[in-house]
């Protein structure tokens, strides 16, 4: 068979140098992304810092830029806001607590190696929106179709496909529709409208916003249309107010311990 050396030679190089710079391009890109990942988490983490030791600090900040007479409407505002955001948190622990413990339960019983570790897997993955229940069920899936029988991996997806059902059809919406104040079929409604209006962060932020609204559109149609006047919250105890007069600035300086208590 005649074979043109050079020819398939100059073939390979070329191949090889597309190839390389592919692969260059590809590790360049995945870096970038990784760093960009790290930059943000650190930005987070710092940020969050931050308002957990002044949270409270800028809301008396904000509220005394409200004139006197709208503070107690201000404040009622604000305690909602306060009760929607904390009922979801709470109500998503609740939720990812249970899944856990059923992830790991259910490995157990079935005989799944690592079912513990599967059930706190579950328990972190069920903190993410969207995608968060069909990741739950990776790790068992993959440990059962390694280490046991094929039928009794089939037992251990339709356990973790079961659950995942209860879990967003009934449990989920159940438990952080009543946190948040809402109708459990409000609750799904909202995460569907959610995941197609802005996907992720969408479906993530969908369940908080529709509390948030229902508070203020159930206030807005009892001022408006039945003419009963909106409602008022005092100011918690366990914050206290900075002088009005002073503009908020000495909300933003810093305090000696006895001066304020901040929570």
């Amino acid at each position: 068979l005649p074979i043109d050396i050079r020819k398939a030679f100059g073939s390979a190089v070329g191949k090889l140098r597309s190839q390389s710079t592919t692969v260059l391009n590809n590790a360049v890109t995945i870096l970038t992304s990784t760093l960009n990942v790290v930059f943000d988490l650190i930005i987070v983490i710092i940020m969050s810092l931050y308002l957990l030791a002044d949270g409270g600090r800028f809301i008396r900040w904000i509220m005394n830029l409200v004139p006197e007479q709208h503070k107690d409407q201000a404040w009622y505002f604000v305690l909602s806001l306060n009760r929607v955001l904390g009922g979801y948190i709470r109500g998503q622990l609740i939720v990812a607590i249970t899944v856990g413990i059923l992830a790991g339960v259910g490995c157990y019983v079935l005989g799944v190696p690592y079912a513990l570790l599967i059930g706190i897997f579950a328990l972190i993955a069920e903190s993410i929106p969207v995608i968060g229940p069909v990741l739950a069920s990776v790790p068992a899936i993959l440990v059962a179709l390694f280490t046991l029988p094929f039928p009794r991996t089939l037992l251990v997806a339709g356990w973790f496909l079961l659950m995942q059902q209860v879990e967003q059809n009934v449990v989920g919406p159940r438990i952080t529709g009543r946190a948040v104040g809402i109708h459990p079929v409000a609750a799904m409604i909202a995460v569907i409208i959610g995941l197609e209006v802005g996907g992720f962060w969408g479906a993530f932020l969908a369940v908080p916003v529709t509390g948030i609204l229902f508070v203020i559109v159930a206030q807005a149609y009892s001022y408006l249309v039945l003419r009963q006047p909106l409602p008022t919250s005092t100011v918690p105890e366990s914050m206290e107010m900075d002088d009005p007069t002073d503009g908020g600035a000495a909300a933003l300086s810093s305090h000696s311990g006895n001066d304020h208590k901040t929570t």
